[in-house]
């Protein structure tokens, strides 16, 4: 009898033993966890470093993208509950930046799962922004692959659905006020980025 070991969206990037602390990584819309695969050895022994591929991407191409935000963020938290680390630092680039902040929620609420030590977010608006602007979907999305792969057919047909899916995610966003965060936040943005 042979039993199927659960995919886990938790990649983790570098060998080297941690200092009790992980820092997760997630991606904006439409990419996944091999961005951050330089982090590990950047940083160190301070952390151990993981990052997020969501389902439809990368070694998980053939599996659906998400199509619902407390689902995915419940798959989440699940992996971080089964890390071997006490303390995780939660780290999202643009839309990457929401989905920490629903995960970082989730894992103070519930108890479940690593102490969350520090939410850092880069290039998103704030969650009560985000649930009342207008998110682009279907042809629109061209914009958001680099210049350089609009124009092959191929690369698109695989990377539209995917940043459909992501947006629809964001779209789909509905800010619930609650307690504050009690971790510490810092938030990343451009010089230039009046947003």
């Amino acid at each position: 009898m042979t039993t199927s070991k659960r995919v886990t969206a938790l990649v983790p990037w570098g060998g080297v033993p941690s200092s009790g602390t992980a820092l997760v990584c997630f991606p904006w819309a439409g990419a996944g966890a091999t961005p951050f695969r330089v982090w590990g050895p950047v940083l160190g022994g301070t952390a151990a470093v993981y990052g997020v591929r969501l389902a439809g991407r990368e070694s998980r191409q053939t599996e659906p993208p998400a199509t619902a935000l407390d689902a995915l963020v419940a798959e989440l938290v699940r992996d971080l509950a089964a890390l071997d680390e006490p303390h995780v630092a939660l780290f999202g680039q643009c839309s990457g930046g929401l989905l920490a902040f629903a995960v970082a929620r989730a894992l103070c609420r519930t108890g479940v799962g690593p102490e969350v030590m520090h939410l850092l977010v880069a290039s998103q608006l704030p969650p009560r922004v985000v649930a009342d602007s207008p998110v682009e979907s279907g042809p629109d999305l061209v914009h958001y692959v680099d210049e350089g792969l609009r124009e092959e057919p191929e690369i698109l047909e695989v990377l539209l659905p995917i940043l459909a899916a992501d947006m629809a995610l964001i779209a789909d966003y509905a800010y619930a006020p609650g307690e504050p965060l009690d971790v510490p936040l810092t938030v990343f943005y451009g010089a230039d980025d009046a947003l």
